[in-house]
């Protein structure tokens, strides 16, 4: 079995090689070695910069797929031994792993807990600031050198992905189920509630990815839409029920969207940030109107400033939300004494508008000629995506504290609900409830994973 190892920096990819070499028994087949040992031979300092300038000279001279190649020389990759080659970074050399009979598999996790893991190994290469990171990061996701690092389409090809935002233990769980064949189940039925937005985003994709890669940016915002317009008619005929429904789908294709932007190879739409970035960038941990936590945004005398003209401070990543109902939290002591007085009909008008807002923000960059650059399109659009997971909170815990009789009747059927308590409606509980299963996710529509409806639409 041969496993090619892709991912980001500091994502975990060494964690995964050296649980599949010491507990796997698998050959380790490091590019890293090879890059080093050129330099080495030049006589230059081992850094970053250099290793990406040896890594492209020697596919300039031996092909492309000079990794797969040179270790297949080494090797012999031969049927009776396991190898893990680490790490893939050319399209190439995914296609000579392939027609040796291997598989790839990317790891990933947040950017900053990335950064934060790298600073802390102590690497020759690894001693940057986080601004030059995200730089190397971006040169790397897509070199215009030709036989430079295209990181960003190498992981696009991955058969599976595992997101390693948590501890070792379930990176290694995601690994076992992995080598097993079965779904990568980064969300189940034992962890749900402690999951991040970005595992729910890789779980989603693992569950409907090979479908929303043949769907447009346009066509997977539209039911993005769709969802959020019979959301507001459920709360205005008081149905709880097809409520919960309809905003579970609304976040499963807001996910959906940011993984497909993530993906795409469109200049004017394609982002390294998942979801997760997106929001911290526009929410980090305050209003970004006011500037407030809580907002003050509706305190007399106060002048909201225009959203196209925001400069929002970065927040502290140590305060980062790190589950899904985290965030939901985070919004709630945000917004909670603004929204008090707003019914809940109107914050599901405000949900509707978000979305046209994205919509808006779509025609903007791929229809209007204007003044604004790409990358300032692109970050309005992403700062609107942002903003239909903040108002997907806010009904959420509004529900929660002026409708939580249908919320507690909803899930009343929890088996550990004590006896004589409310339960209260979460996200992750809300996700779970429409597309959880015994173990994983499933579809909520044909009850597989990953999704079968593909076979009865025209894509």
């Amino acid at each position: 079995m041969i496993i090619g190892i892709t991912g980001t920096d500091g994502g975990g990819k060494g964690t995964a090689v050296e649980y599949l070499v010491e507990k796997k028994g698998f050959i380790h087949c490091s590019a890293r070695a090879l890059w080093i040992d050129e330099i080495h031979r030049q006589g230059i300092e081992v850094n970053r910069a250099n290793m990406r300038i040896v890594a492209n000279e020697l596919r300039a001279a031996h092909g492309d797929d000079f990794l797969i190649m040179e270790y297949k020389r080494r090797t012999g990759f031969t049927p009776e031994k396991n190898y893990v080659v680490e790490s893939l970074r050319a399209t190439a050399e995914v296609a000579s792993l392939k027609k040796e009979g291997g598989i790839l598999w990317a790891v990933d996790a947040n950017p900053h807990i990335r950064y934060e893991r790298i600073q802390s190994r102590a690497s020759e290469s690894d001693q940057i600031s986080f601004e030059e990171f995200l730089k190397h990061e971006g040169l790397e996701m897509n070199d215009p050198d030709p036989h430079g690092m295209q990181k960003g389409k190498v992981i696009a090809l991955a058969d599976v992905v595992l997101q390693n935002n948590s501890t070792p233990g379930d990176l290694y769980l995601q690994i076992e189920k992995a080598l097993a064949g079965s779904a990568i189940g980064i969300v189940n039925s034992q962890n749900y509630l402690a999951a991040s937005l970005d595992d729910w985003q890789t779980a989603f994709y693992a569950l409907y990815g090979h479908i929303d890669d043949k769907r447009s940016l346009d066509s997977i915002w539209r039911h993005s839409m769709v969802n959020a317009s019979k959301f507001s008619s459920d709360i205005r005929k008081n149905n709880f029920g097809l409520a919960f429904t309809h905003l579970a789908h609304i976040f499963c294709w807001t996910v959906s969207f940011a993984e497909r932007c993530r993906r795409s190879d469109d200049e004017h739409l394609s982002t390294i940030q998942t979801l997760a970035d997106m929001v911290w960038e526009k929410y980090p941990g305050i209003c970004p109107y006011c500037g407030t936590n809580p907002c003050s945004c509706s305190s007399p005398g106060l002048v909201q400033k225009d959203g196209n003209a925001l400069v929002i401070p970065k927040g502290d990543p140590t305060k980062r939300p790190a589950t899904l109902d985290d965030w939901g939290r985070m919004f709630d002591y945000i917004y909670s004494n603004a929204h008090a007085v707003i019914p809940i009909e109107a914050l599901a008008f405000h949900l509707v508008e978000e979305t046209g807002e994205v919509t808006s923000q779509l025609i903007r960059i791929t229809e209007m000629l204007n003044g604004a650059t790409s990358e300032e399109k692109k970050r309005e659009l992403f700062r609107e995506v942002a903003d239909v997971f903040s108002w997907v909170c806010s009904v959420v815990s509004k529900i929660n504290k002026t409708y939580f009789y249908p919320a507690a009747r909803h899930f009343e059927k929890e088996t550990n609900v004590v006896y004589g308590s409310i339960p209260t409606a979460t996200l992750s509980k809300i996700l779970w409830d429409e597309y959880g299963s015994l173990t994983d996710l499933i579809c909520s529509t044909c009850k597989t994973n990953p999704c079968s409806c593909d076979q009865k639409l025209r894509l």
